[in-house]
This record gives C-alpha cells, sequence and structure tokens, in this order.
C-alpha cells in the first residue's frame, strides 16, 4: 500500500509475514519483531530505503516525521 505523510513524503507500507512468503522464508521467521515495513520512495517511484518497525505506531511515527 502506498501512503503519503503531511509533508507529501511517498511510502510504501509492507507487512513482514508477505516479505516472509514471498521470498519463501521459514514460517517462524519474524524478522526479530519488526513485522510492519515503512519505506520512503522517490520521485521516479523506487523504494530509496527500507524501515521495519515492531508496531505501527513506530511506524506511523517515522512516516510522519520523515520530511522528503
Amino acid at each position: 500500500m502506498i501512503v503519503t505523510n503531511s509533508d507529501g513524503q511517498s511510502f510504501e507500507f509492507q507487512m513482514w509475514e508477505d516479505v516472509r512468503a514471498d521470498c519463501k522464508y521459514p514460517k517462524e521467521d519474524n524478522n526479530n519483531g519488526f513485522i510492519h515495513g515503512c519505506h520512503p520512495i522517490d520521485e521516479h517511484g523506487q523504494i530509496i530505503e527500507c524501515n521495519w518497525f515492531k508496531s505501527e505506531e513506530e511506524r506511523n511515527n517515522f512516516m510522519e516525521n520523515l520530511h522528503g
């Protein structure tokens, strides 16, 4: 899912379980509890960096506090 913060920066939200399944990682792999992904996207639609958080609140705070 693509979302945009109040500063106009776009992000891709991702869940670890989807990455785990797509990459065929073992079911017990939980990314050390970092299951909420929030990846800034540049003006060309490319992911700039990958960021993982343990809670939705941490992810959302990161998104709102990062200024493109």
